[in-house]
C-alpha cells in the first residue's frame, strides 16, 4: 500500500464529519415574521434608515399570485446574514 493509499483513506474514514460549506453571507435569512403587510414595511423603513436593505417577503401563494394583500402570518423581513446581527439589535431597540 502506497503512501498516498495511506493518506487517503484517513480521509475517507466515517469519523471524520467536515461542513460541506460556510454559510454565505450574503444568504437571505429570516429576520422578523411580522403580523401582517403594514408592520412589516414599518420594519423595512426602519431598518433602510439604519442603512439596512430588507425584503418583504409573502408565503401565502394564493395572495401573492392574486395579487392582494396575505393573512396576518404569512410576511417575513429577511436580511443578509452579515447585517443579521445589527438587524436583530434594531429590531430589539423597537419591540423593548
Amino acid at each position: 500500500m502506497s503512501i498516498f493509499s495511506r493518506v487517503r483513506s484517513l480521509f475517507r474514514s466515517a469519523d471524520v464529519v467536515a461542513p460541506e460549506r460556510l454559510p454565505s453571507p450574503d444568504e437571505i435569512v429570516v429576520l422578523a415574521q411580522p403580523g401582517g403587510e403594514p408592520e412589516a414595511l414599518m420594519l423595512q423603513q426602519m431598518l433602510a434608515a439604519e442603512g439596512i436593505r430588507a425584503l418583504v417577503r409573502n408565503r401565502d401563494p394564493a395572495s401573492a399570485q392574486g395579487g392582494g394583500a396575505g393573512s396576518w402570518w404569512a410576511y417575513e423581513v429577511c436580511v443578509l446574514r452579515r447585517d443579521l446581527r445589527r438587524a436583530q439589535a434594531i429590531i430589539g431597540d423597537v419591540a423593548d
